[in-house]
């Protein structure tokens, strides 16, 4: 083996390496806030200018600052987002009302906490506004549902790349 391929041959592992670390400290990250709050919404399809009341049930000791996170977005754009105190409603349970605005096509939104002296948050939730009124149910979206987001096209690269790179070398 030369020079040159002992150098690439490092660097390929190196970036290997790289890529498997960051998916799995994401994939931590993202288990711990999912296992931790589980959250749900009424009415389960909201509609333009509607108030929404959100749900949160917070697991773990010493829980503080619940927090609402709402972004609405417009067909066009997403406004800035707005976060929103919840109240706790006893056992861990909190809750917190907002309102749509006009114009809103659809909004993410999710919680965070303070738990045990640690900054908790759950999955975040894309929710799709109707323009008319109907609809009253509950929707659950805790620990599963959401639309995959940038940890899946992260996974999908990392793996393109370690397939490409094991091409190469054989």
């Amino acid at each position: 083996m030369w020079k040159g391929e002992v150098c690439m041959s490092m660097v390929k592992t190196v970036t290997i390496a790289g890529v498997l670390m960051l998916l799995f400290s994401m994939g931590a990250a993202v288990a711990q806030g999912s296992d931790v709050i589980s959250t749900s919404y009424t009415p389960s399809s909201p509609t333009v200018g509607s108030t929404v009341t959100f749900y949160a049930t917070v697991n773990g000791g010493n829980v503080s600052n619940v927090t609402l996170w709402v972004e609405e977005c417009t067909k066009t754009i997403c406004h800035l987002p707005e976060e929103v105190a919840m109240t706790s409603t006893g056992d861990g349970n909190y809750t917190a009302t907002y309102t749509l605005g006009d114009d809103t096509a659809y909004f993410h939104y999710k919680v965070f906490a303070e738990v045990n002296g640690e900054n908790v948050e759950s999955n975040m939730y894309n929710v799709t506004v109707g323009s008319s009124q109907n609809g009253d149910s509950s929707s659950s979206n805790g620990g599963s549902g959401g639309t995959p987001g940038f940890e899946l096209f992260i996974a999908i690269v990392a793996l393109m790349t370690t397939v490409i790179l094991i091409r190469r070398k054989t």
